[in-house]
């Protein structure tokens, strides 16, 4: 039967809708009543403790300057690899903190909304795979059978380095780089396009790659598995003068599966990236780049109708259906502290991707087509920031403020042929030229220009920007104001919490196909959340808690019972998601590590006068947790277990993809210089699907894999 919630959550609702923009404005009030005694006495922090805490570890401390004093300027060096962002410090599954969110290094307690960091250990601990596979160990973060992340029910932007995309496939190269070149994958939550540039008001996935060290490492990991699954990878690190001054790192790695689980020829691959980093004094430039090329094959797909899932009895299609990819990545990071506390950084940036796509798309089982794709885009960015650090009087200020220019061109031919009644399932190969073509090519400019300041009064951290965005896509412009304004409280030393009100906007692509008199206005985005983050048990356990709603307004459709099916009519369609999360991880006992979060939401679609579906509800949850013996003659010996569910989700027609849940394990030895892990992802075999509610047809995920994996440092 299906989940049916709505009761239990309809008070939470009903309180949640008063909350809109006065959450700030009352997170506010209880800010300035705690700390008013602070800011009037002027305490000083107290000392950092030498463990990373996302709590404790503070960025700076409170003004202490009397009012004959001038204002003084403070900065924390991040020279030299320093930024948290590289992951370097992260403890097991805790990270220290980010720059992600605010430009500059700050403590998770501090920042105004809803952050969770997957770390190098528990990507490492999971052996997962993917981007994709690593998000699953956030709150309200499914995957669509496309492929694509989900946040909040809305698409995520996925970056990398904090380099926005401009296109879908500028998305698709931050998740399909191998595991060996990321240091830790960050998802921020909410509608910001201060951060994200263009994007629904879901949040972004950051993707973080490796970046050289001053301490050395060499290490060799290889890795076997079900279907023929072979992969192996080297990452070398370290100083190339004596000073330390000049850092270099390279991680080359390679895969190759004789298969996937649907029986379609597998995944092989390349990847080289090497990286330098020099830092003398107040300055650091880091240059780096990435080649990549790879065979993806498609996933098996079941059809969704009345009656359910209907999955294919045996292989259907062709083996050598897939994806080719290739492409490229290279960019440049520079940072200089003045003497007079001013912060200068600048980076750009250069994509590049070809995707060629052979497969057959079915209608209606046997209908099938044939079609091909080949996809061409580049992308190339500049984005400069200026950061300064004032005392007025208790309040000290953190001012960031800088501009960003981006161009995109996406060239996209594809090719099919009108459907056919196959009545053999194993078809043949896609032909090489199909009769019914297309080409589309766009061209995208997108400019940013923000100012931000990061307040500190006591207890109090209030941080407010607006910036200005505008994309012109083939010569039609969209612009708009997104401000954004946060206040978290460290309520006590271990507690804080938080409220968020922010903006997003997306221009409106339009089909090539059809016609619109003017530009399409863009769509546009906002998100109120508020929040308590808790630091438990001497820093080793964080825990996020967090209420929201997000929305969505635009949308179009064509007057297809008009005079001319061809014009686009505006629906301003507004989609709303809301909903609660809850997010823990880190250490609760000698040698037990966990990583634990669950989700509610409910989504309305809006809309009148179709029968589609317009509102459902969607738990989702997972939990992953790891013991190691601490000592004795077994010390290093550990297992792991862990379970990710969800309730059963409808599509757009009020079919149900049921209700699923998949367990891992694996048993596992480490010592300072070596590991070995025996997983096994779907234990049980379990026939799961991706979560999906905009099509017919929903993909199967892998069957029961088994993975053997050995590290070794030289």
């Amino acid at each position: 039967m299906p989940i049916n919630t709505a009761a239990v959550h309809t008070d939470i609702f009903k309180k949640f809708r008063t909350f809109r923009k006065s959450a700030v404005i009352s997170v506010s009030a209880l800010a300035l009543a705690l700390a008013g005694g602070a800011a009037n006495s002027q305490e000083v922090a107290k000392p950092a403790k030498t463990t990373a805490s996302p709590t404790k570890n503070k960025v700076r401390k409170a003004s202490t300057t009397s009012a004959d004093e001038l204002p003084t300027i403070t900065v924390t060096d991040k020279a030299g690899g320093g930024d948290v962002n590289a992951g370097q410090n992260d403890k097991g599954f805790v990270a220290e903190g980010t720059s992600s969110a605010t430009f500059t290094n700050t403590p998770l307690s501090e920042i105004p909304k809803s952050v969770q960091i997957v770390t190098k250990d528990l990507i490492k601990s999971q052996q997962a795979r993917s981007v994709v596979e690593a998000v699953r160990n956030v709150s309200g973060v499914f995957v669509d059978s496309n492929q694509s992340i989900q946040i909040r029910n809305f698409t995520a932007s996925v970056l990398t380095n904090g380099d926005a995309p401009l296109s879908l496939t500028g998305t698709m190269a931050g998740t399909i780089r191998p595991m060996a070149g990321v240091a830790r994958v960050e998802v921020l939550k909410g509608a910001d396009a201060l951060i994200g540039g263009p994007m629904a008001p879901s949040g972004i996935v950051n993707v973080i790659l490796k970046r050289p060290q001053k301490e050395p490492l060499r290490e060799f990991t290889i890795e076997g598995g079900s279907f023929g699954h072979l992969k192996s990878s080297i990452d070398m690190t370290g100083p190339v003068t004596d000073d330390k001054n000049l850092t270099y790192r390279m991680v080359l790695s390679g895969e190759r599966d004789r298969e996937n689980f649907g029986g379609y020829d597998g995944t092989a691959g390349g990847y080289i990236a090497p990286s330098l980093d020099w830092s003398n004094g107040g300055t650091d430039v880091l240059v780096g780049g990435e080649l990549y090329k790879m065979r993806a094959p498609i996933s098996p797909t079941a059809f969704l109708g009345p009656d359910g899932v209907v999955a294919p009895t045996g292989f259907v299609g062709n083996r050598q259906e897939g994806s080719d990819i290739q492409g490229g990545h290279v960019y440049a990071d520079v940072e200089h502290h003045f003497d007079n506390g001013l912060i200068f950084s600048a980076k750009a940036d250069y994509q590049q991707m070809n995707l060629d796509i052979a497969t057959y798309r079915f209608v209606a089982l046997p209908l099938y087509f044939p079609f091909r794709s080949q996809i061409e885009s580049s992308q190339w960015s500049i984005d400069s920031k200026l950061t300064g650090e004032l005392d007025t009087g208790p309040l000290g200020h953190t001012i960031t403020m800088g501009g960003r220019y981006a161009k995109s061109n996406e060239d996209i031919r594809s090719a099919r042929a009108a459907p056919l009644f196959y009545t053999d399932p194993q078809l043949p190969p896609v032909p090489s030229s199909l009769p019914i073509r297309t080409e589309q090519s766009t061209e995208k400019e997108a400019t940013r220009f923000f100012i931000q300041d990061q307040i500190k009064w006591g207890k109090i951290t209030l941080l407010a920007s607006i910036a200005h965005n505008g994309v012109t896509i083939n010569e039609d412009p969209s612009k708009a104001w997104t401000p954004n304004l946060g206040v978290s409280v460290q309520v006590t030393d271990d507690v804080a919490v938080y409220s968020s009100w922010q903006h997003s906007f997306r221009p409106q692509d339009l089909n090539p196909l059809y016609h619109f008199d003017g530009a399409l206005p863009p769509e546009t985005g906002e998100t109120i959340e508020a929040g308590v983050k808790v630091n438990l048990l001497d820093d080793r356990l964080f825990l996020t808690g967090a209420v929201f709603r997000t929305e969505s307004e635009g949308g179009w459709t064509t007057d297809s019972e008009g005079e001319d099916p061809t014009k686009v009519i505006l629906t301003n369609k507004t989609v709303v998601s809301q909903g609660v999360e809850l997010d823990v991880s880190g250490e609760f006992a000698a040698g037990w590590n966990v990583s634990a979060n669950y989700s509610f939401s409910k989504i309305n679609r809006g809309g009148e006068g179709d029968s589609s579906l317009k509102e459902y509800d969607v738990h989702l949850g997972s939990a992953w947790v790891s013991y190691d013996i601490q000592d004795g003659r077994w010390q290093g010996l550990g297992a792991a277990l862990g379970v990710t569910a969800r309730s059963e989700v409808p599509n757009h027609l009020k079919y149900v993809v049921p209700a699923q849940a998949g367990v891992d394990a694996n048993i596992h030895w480490k010592s300072d210089k070596a590991s070995l892990t025996l997983g096994v992802k779907n234990l049980l075999n379990s026939r799961l699907y991706s979560t999906d509610v905009a099509s017919n047809f929903v993909n199967l995920e892998p069957a029961r894999t088994i993975l053997l994996t050995g590290t070794v440092q030289f």
